[in-house]
């Protein structure tokens, strides 16, 4: 699960660049990799500054029914702590981004039900099949910067073998330099 929180988180990330009016051009209610990608054309490049950016996230809320008290305890207890993680947007990803860009690391188990950019703010839903079984919901909605980002996030998990549970939380990047 950390694995698709971070993937989700990156693809976010990566993901705000575009106009305002959304990314459903056919109106079907899923946006598509290559909707996603035509949205993403049509607004120029990335706000962001290509370099190396410092992705942080925590959870906040976690809700966990079914599950012992001393095992959410524990859980919460992990995500709470938060994690860290450094990777490299490089110009490339800012001047010309692609479909896979917005596939979770080239996974087609995703779909966008919304992606809305206007300005420096952004909202987005999407839900992706879990590899244990189950559909992950994930909300998105932040603000933007060339050197930073901060994201509210709120995942909705079901059908999984861990049972249902939910997670609210924050996601905060800046950018630390060049790519090395």
């Amino acid at each position: 699960m950390r694995r698709f929180v971070m993937i989700a988180a990156a693809t976010a990330m990566l993901a705000a660049c575009g106009d305002s009016g959304g990314a459903d051009a056919d109106g079907d209610g899923s946006i598509t990799a290559e909707e996603m990608a035509a949205e993403a054309a049509s607004g120029g490049a990335v706000a962001m500054r290509p370099g190396r950016w410092e992705q942080k996230m925590q959870f906040t809320e976690v809700d966990m029914p079914g599950m012992s008290e001393g095992m959410a305890d524990m859980m919460k207890g992990q995500m709470g702590q938060g994690m860290t993680i450094t990777h490299c947007l490089t110009e490339e990803d800012v001047k010309e981004p692609s479909p896979e860009m917005f596939r979770n690391a080239g996974q087609d188990n995703c779909t966008f039900q919304e992606y809305d950019r206007s300005g420096n703010t952004m909202r987005m839903r999407m839900s992706c099949d879990s590899q244990g079984g189950g559909k992950v919901n994930v909300a998105m909605t932040g603000e933007f910067g060339a050197e930073a980002y901060t994201l509210n996030i709120d995942n909705k998990m079901t059908g999984g073998p861990q049972g249902d549970m939910s997670m609210k939380g924050i996601m905060s990047a800046r950018r630390i330099g060049e790519c090395s």
